[in-house]
């Protein structure tokens, strides 16, 4: 790959860190900058609004989910799912985080002229260690360990006191927890790698799976190369992929998987822009058919307004049961409301063995094929 001029970075957020050890061109300024607030972004934000409360009172504040899904514009439904998963899992850790501080911005000048800053979820202290927690909603893996050393790097520059600090990813989809631990002789040799790495990068683009989280991959020449490279030789790894899976080796299919990726989200992004396209414009027609947009209209029942209405059809336990789809997050929320602030949490758990006592919770397993570190 042809070095492009670099410039010397002046500040970076440790959020940014694992992608820009991987390709330090995604931490520079875009030529064209694109405002891109995902959905995932906005979930992530809003269940952190709402797990402040969980660190800080050792429960869910139900009663806060609607409001921070209403203030980030996604549903409330998966916002309170993520923070049930997130109830579950808080107690295996809560003792390391005992009288937890939560929502602290660091900041410090690792080099002249050149700052990392960041945002820590959740720290606390106690001797001469700090523990810090990072919460994770995405559903994909990823390395983000340079992330929590860049969070132990700046807790141990903020307080000279401390010998060691530990910082963990809570991936609450997959109720795991990840633990990285520096010590403060730790520190130069990564400041040094940062620099050298990152900071005074020497202008050469490294593509890979990581594009996909870029902000700078809607111009980057390195990327539209790479997703030249996968369309291009995508059929032929198709044909390949359906003969002979068995006799590949692993790491060439999962090589194949990420070109089938990338092709997959290349096509969406295409999709997509003709949808919007025809929604403006109005239909097109050519080779003999026409691109229109359907409009599906869907009824549902409110269920306050409704219920009069379905007593009234005086159905048995039974036929009504037939006709109710029960969500045991919201189920959740209702008993951990009505238990009152402080006791949600113990109502919850009762909910939960009332439950699996009764027989009332079935357990369908979904696959997914997902690529995850080893």
């Amino acid at each position: 790959m042809t070095a492009v001029p670099a410039g010397r970075l002046t500040e970076t957020r440790t959020s940014a860190l694992p992608l820009a050890f991987k390709c330090p061109g995604s931490v520079r300024r875009p030529t064209l900058p694109v405002a891109d607030d995902a959905r995932s972004a906005r979930l992530g934000r809003a269940v952190h609004e709402v797990l402040r409360g969980l660190v800080e009172t050792g429960a869910v504040a139900w009663v806060d989910v609607n409001g921070a899904a209403t203030r980030h514009e996604v549903e409330p439904g998966e916002v309170g799912a993520l923070c049930g998963m997130a109830q579950k899992l808080w107690p295996t850790i809560a003792d390391s985080f005992r009288d937890a501080l939560t929502e602290l911005e660091f900041s410090a000048e690792l080099a002249p002229g050149f700052r990392l800053t960041g945002h820590v979820d959740v720290i606390a202290v106690s001797g001469t260690a700090a523990r810090i927690a990072d919460w994770k909603t995405g559903r994909r893996d990823y390395d983000y360990s340079q992330q929590l050393k860049g969070y132990c790097v700046l807790a141990l520059l903020e307080d000279p006191e401390l010998a060691e600090a530990t910082a963990t990813a809570i991936w609450i989809r997959d109720g795991e927890i990840e633990n990285y631990t520096m010590p403060r002789a730790a520190i130069s040799p990564w400041v040094k790698d940062l620099l050298a790495t990152v900071v005074e990068w020497d202008g050469v683009f490294h593509p890979g799976p990581h594009c996909g989280f870029c902000p700078r991959s809607h111009e980057c020449e390195a990327r539209t190369a790479l997703v030249r490279r996968d369309v291009a030789g995508f059929v032929d790894d198709l044909r390949q992929a359906e003969s002979s899976l068995a006799e590949m080796a692993p790491m060439a299919i999962v090589e194949l998987l990420r070109r089938a990726d990338t092709v997959g989200y290349q096509a969406k992004r295409v999709r997509d822009a003709i949808k919007a396209f025809v929604a403006e414009r109005g239909e097109l027609v050519g080779d003999g058919v026409k691109l229109t947009i359907d409009v599906e209209t869907r009824r549902e029942i409110k269920t306050l307004e409704a219920w009069p209405i379905i007593e009234a059809l005086d159905l048995d336990a039974g036929e009504l049961a037939e006709c109710v789809d029960v969500s045991i997050s919201l189920l959740e929320k209702a008993a951990a409301r009505k238990a009152g602030r402080g006791k949600g949490a113990a109502a919850v758990r009762a909910l939960g063995a009332e439950l699996e006592a009764a027989g009332a919770v079935t357990v369908s397993p979904r696959t997914y094929l997902r690529e995850k570190r080893t």
